[in-house]
Protein backbone atom coordinates (compact mmCIF):
# COMPACT_ATOMS: atom_id res chain seq x y z
CA UNK A 1 0.00 0.00 0.00
CA UNK A 2 1.44 3.38 -1.16
CA UNK A 3 1.81 6.09 1.50
CA UNK A 4 -0.90 8.31 -0.34
CA UNK A 5 -3.61 5.56 0.93
CA UNK A 6 -2.30 5.38 4.05
CA UNK A 7 -2.88 8.86 4.56
CA UNK A 8 -6.66 8.92 3.60
CA UNK A 9 -7.09 5.82 5.53
CA UNK A 10 -5.66 7.46 8.96
CA UNK A 11 -7.61 10.69 7.88
CA UNK A 12 -10.85 9.73 9.50
CA UNK A 13 -9.84 9.69 12.86
CA UNK A 14 -8.56 13.14 12.30
CA UNK A 15 -11.53 15.24 12.32
CA UNK A 16 -12.30 16.55 15.31
CA UNK A 17 -10.28 19.44 16.32
CA UNK A 18 -9.09 22.65 14.09
CA UNK A 19 -7.70 26.04 14.66
CA UNK A 20 -9.71 29.29 15.34
CA UNK A 21 -8.66 31.74 12.26
CA UNK A 22 -10.85 31.74 9.41
CA UNK A 23 -9.27 31.34 5.99
CA UNK A 24 -12.28 31.31 3.96
CA UNK A 25 -16.28 32.87 4.62
CA UNK A 26 -17.62 29.38 4.25
CA UNK A 27 -18.18 27.52 7.95
CA UNK A 28 -17.87 23.85 6.41
CA UNK A 29 -15.10 24.78 3.54
CA UNK A 30 -12.87 26.41 6.57
CA UNK A 31 -13.32 23.71 8.99
CA UNK A 32 -12.03 21.47 6.35
CA UNK A 33 -8.58 23.31 5.70
CA UNK A 34 -8.07 23.71 8.99
CA UNK A 35 -8.59 19.57 9.62
CA UNK A 36 -6.63 19.00 6.15
CA UNK A 37 -3.53 21.20 7.52
CA UNK A 38 -3.35 19.62 10.97
CA UNK A 39 -3.68 16.50 9.49
CA UNK A 40 -0.81 17.01 6.63
CA UNK A 41 1.59 18.74 9.22
CA UNK A 42 1.13 15.51 11.70
CA UNK A 43 1.70 13.26 8.96
CA UNK A 44 2.95 14.65 5.53
CA UNK A 45 4.83 17.47 6.80
CA UNK A 46 6.30 15.35 9.41
CA UNK A 47 8.30 12.54 7.21
CA UNK A 48 11.62 12.76 8.34
CA UNK A 49 13.34 13.67 4.95
CA UNK A 50 11.67 10.66 3.48
CA UNK A 51 10.24 11.33 -0.22
CA UNK A 52 6.35 11.62 -0.44
CA UNK A 53 6.45 10.43 -4.01
CA UNK A 54 8.68 9.57 -7.29
CA UNK A 55 8.10 9.37 -10.88
CA UNK A 56 9.29 10.77 -13.72
CA UNK A 57 9.69 14.56 -15.50
CA UNK A 58 9.84 15.39 -19.43
CA UNK A 59 13.11 16.47 -20.90
CA UNK A 60 14.21 19.62 -20.82
CA UNK A 61 17.07 22.35 -22.11
CA UNK A 62 18.77 25.12 -20.29
CA UNK A 63 21.17 27.49 -21.15
CA UNK A 64 23.02 30.41 -19.56
CA UNK A 65 24.79 33.13 -21.50
CA UNK A 66 27.61 34.99 -19.45
CA UNK A 67 27.03 38.52 -18.85
CA UNK A 68 29.40 39.43 -21.55
CA UNK A 69 28.28 37.38 -23.94
CA UNK A 70 31.60 35.39 -24.20
CA UNK A 71 30.62 32.13 -22.77
CA UNK A 72 27.34 29.99 -23.34
CA UNK A 73 26.49 27.13 -21.05
CA UNK A 74 24.09 24.39 -22.22
CA UNK A 75 22.54 21.44 -20.44
CA UNK A 76 20.25 19.28 -22.01
CA UNK A 77 18.39 16.34 -19.92
CA UNK A 78 16.25 13.50 -20.99
CA UNK A 79 14.27 10.84 -18.99
CA UNK A 80 14.44 12.49 -15.46
CA UNK A 81 13.47 10.51 -12.69
CA UNK A 82 12.59 12.13 -8.83
CA UNK A 83 11.78 12.03 -5.65
CA UNK A 84 9.81 14.80 -3.88
CA UNK A 85 9.75 15.64 -0.23
CA UNK A 86 6.62 17.65 0.63
CA UNK A 87 6.98 19.94 4.03
CA UNK A 88 4.65 22.00 6.06
CA UNK A 89 1.14 22.83 4.59
CA UNK A 90 0.10 26.63 5.43
CA UNK A 91 -2.89 28.05 4.53
CA UNK A 92 -4.02 31.74 4.42
CA UNK A 93 -6.84 34.08 3.38
CA UNK A 94 -6.91 36.16 1.00
CA UNK A 95 -7.93 39.89 0.85
CA UNK A 96 -10.52 40.45 1.11
CA UNK A 97 -11.32 36.77 2.31
CA UNK A 98 -13.46 34.78 0.21
CA UNK A 99 -16.26 32.67 0.52
CA UNK A 100 -14.43 29.54 -0.83
CA UNK A 101 -11.11 30.47 -1.87
CA UNK A 102 -7.81 30.90 0.00
CA UNK A 103 -3.67 30.99 -0.09
CA UNK A 104 -1.32 27.87 0.66
CA UNK A 105 2.03 27.37 1.07
CA UNK A 106 3.87 24.09 1.08
CA UNK A 107 7.60 23.89 1.99
CA UNK A 108 9.65 21.84 -0.58
CA UNK A 109 12.16 19.69 2.08
CA UNK A 110 13.79 18.77 -1.25
CA UNK A 111 13.38 17.95 -4.59
CA UNK A 112 15.64 15.36 -6.33
CA UNK A 113 16.17 14.69 -10.16
CA UNK A 114 18.64 12.22 -11.29
CA UNK A 115 19.40 12.02 -14.97
CA UNK A 116 22.06 11.73 -17.51
CA UNK A 117 22.63 14.69 -19.43
CA UNK A 118 24.35 16.55 -22.69
CA UNK A 119 26.61 19.29 -21.30
CA UNK A 120 27.95 21.99 -23.83
CA UNK A 121 30.24 24.58 -22.93
CA UNK A 122 31.18 27.45 -25.76
CA UNK A 123 33.58 30.27 -25.83
CA UNK A 124 36.77 32.07 -26.20
CA UNK A 125 38.59 29.10 -28.03
CA UNK A 126 36.48 26.75 -26.53
CA UNK A 127 33.74 24.35 -27.86
CA UNK A 128 33.49 21.77 -25.61
CA UNK A 129 30.82 18.60 -25.42
CA UNK A 130 30.24 16.39 -22.87
CA UNK A 131 28.35 13.58 -21.74
CA UNK A 132 27.18 13.85 -18.19
CA UNK A 133 26.39 10.33 -16.71
CA UNK A 134 24.44 10.05 -13.42
CA UNK A 135 23.92 13.71 -12.92
CA UNK A 136 21.98 15.21 -10.09
CA UNK A 137 19.78 18.72 -9.88
CA UNK A 138 17.46 19.41 -7.48
CA UNK A 139 15.93 22.20 -5.18
CA UNK A 140 15.86 22.17 -0.96
CA UNK A 141 14.03 24.27 1.28
CA UNK A 142 11.81 25.86 -1.52
CA UNK A 143 7.88 27.09 -0.96
CA UNK A 144 5.66 26.37 -3.54
CA UNK A 145 2.70 29.16 -3.35
CA UNK A 146 -0.60 29.47 -5.34
CA UNK A 147 -4.54 29.53 -4.49
CA UNK A 148 -6.60 26.79 -3.07
CA UNK A 149 -10.72 26.60 -3.66
CA UNK A 150 -13.47 24.05 -2.86
CA UNK A 151 -16.14 23.62 -4.83
CA UNK A 152 -18.97 20.54 -3.65
CA UNK A 153 -16.71 17.51 -3.50
CA UNK A 154 -13.77 19.17 -5.94
CA UNK A 155 -10.91 21.24 -5.24
CA UNK A 156 -9.10 23.44 -7.52
CA UNK A 157 -5.26 24.35 -7.41
CA UNK A 158 -3.49 27.10 -8.88
CA UNK A 159 0.05 27.04 -8.57
CA UNK A 160 1.64 31.28 -9.10
CA UNK A 161 5.18 30.55 -7.97
CA UNK A 162 8.30 29.62 -6.04
CA UNK A 163 10.18 31.11 -2.71
CA UNK A 164 13.52 30.92 -3.07
CA UNK A 165 14.23 33.23 -0.69
CA UNK A 166 14.79 30.46 1.81
CA UNK A 167 16.34 27.86 0.19
CA UNK A 168 18.67 26.79 -2.69
CA UNK A 169 19.39 24.68 -5.69
CA UNK A 170 22.34 22.27 -6.24
CA UNK A 171 23.90 20.50 -9.22
CA UNK A 172 26.32 18.26 -9.79
CA UNK A 173 27.89 17.06 -12.78
CA UNK A 174 30.39 14.67 -12.38
CA UNK A 175 31.55 14.42 -15.86
CA UNK A 176 33.02 17.86 -15.06
CA UNK A 177 34.90 16.21 -12.37
CA UNK A 178 38.67 16.37 -13.89
CA UNK A 179 37.83 19.85 -15.98
CA UNK A 180 39.06 21.76 -13.55
CA UNK A 181 40.68 24.51 -15.91
CA UNK A 182 37.43 24.54 -17.94
CA UNK A 183 35.03 24.81 -14.07
CA UNK A 184 37.12 28.30 -13.74
CA UNK A 185 37.91 30.01 -16.65
CA UNK A 186 34.27 29.76 -18.33
CA UNK A 187 33.01 32.76 -15.94
CA UNK A 188 32.31 32.08 -12.77
CA UNK A 189 32.04 28.29 -13.43
CA UNK A 190 29.94 25.98 -15.18
CA UNK A 191 28.34 24.87 -12.51
CA UNK A 192 27.43 28.67 -11.08
CA UNK A 193 26.23 29.81 -14.82
CA UNK A 194 23.71 26.68 -15.12
CA UNK A 195 22.43 27.17 -11.28
CA UNK A 196 21.69 30.86 -12.05
CA UNK A 197 19.98 29.54 -15.52
CA UNK A 198 17.90 26.99 -13.03
CA UNK A 199 17.37 29.39 -9.83
CA UNK A 200 15.41 31.80 -12.64
CA UNK A 201 11.79 31.98 -11.98
CA UNK A 202 10.86 31.26 -15.78
CA UNK A 203 13.13 28.25 -15.97
CA UNK A 204 12.50 25.11 -17.80
CA UNK A 205 13.03 23.49 -14.87
CA UNK A 206 10.95 25.14 -12.35
CA UNK A 207 8.38 25.39 -14.84
CA UNK A 208 8.51 21.64 -14.72
CA UNK A 209 8.56 20.93 -11.72
CA UNK A 210 5.58 23.43 -10.56
CA UNK A 211 3.61 21.54 -12.72
CA UNK A 212 4.91 18.39 -11.30
CA UNK A 213 4.38 19.31 -7.61
CA UNK A 214 1.08 21.22 -8.59
CA UNK A 215 -0.49 18.02 -9.86
CA UNK A 216 0.79 15.92 -6.77
CA UNK A 217 -0.34 18.64 -4.57
CA UNK A 218 -3.71 18.58 -5.80
CA UNK A 219 -4.54 14.97 -5.73
CA UNK A 220 -3.04 14.38 -2.53
CA UNK A 221 -5.59 17.58 -1.69
CA UNK A 222 -8.35 16.65 -3.26
CA UNK A 223 -8.25 12.85 -1.65
CA UNK A 224 -8.24 14.20 1.76
CA UNK A 225 -11.04 16.91 1.38
CA UNK A 226 -13.32 14.47 -0.25
CA UNK A 227 -12.41 12.02 2.56
CA UNK A 228 -13.40 14.52 5.53
CA UNK A 229 -16.62 15.56 3.86
CA UNK A 230 -17.94 12.21 3.44
CA UNK A 231 -17.13 11.85 6.91
CA UNK A 232 -18.40 15.33 8.11
CA UNK A 233 -22.16 14.27 7.03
Amino acid sequence: MNKAALWIISFAMALPGGANAAYVKDPATDDLLHVVEDFWNETVGDSKNSPDFTGSLSSLETEYVSDNGDWTVTLGIEDLSFSLDLGELDFSSLHPREKYKCKFRVVINSMDVAADARLAVRGPDTDLDYACENMGVGMQRVAIEGKVWISGNSVGLEVTGLDTTQGDYYLTLPCLENASALRSSAGSGVEEMLLRALRDDDSNFNSICRKKIGKKLKSTLKSLLKDAAARAN
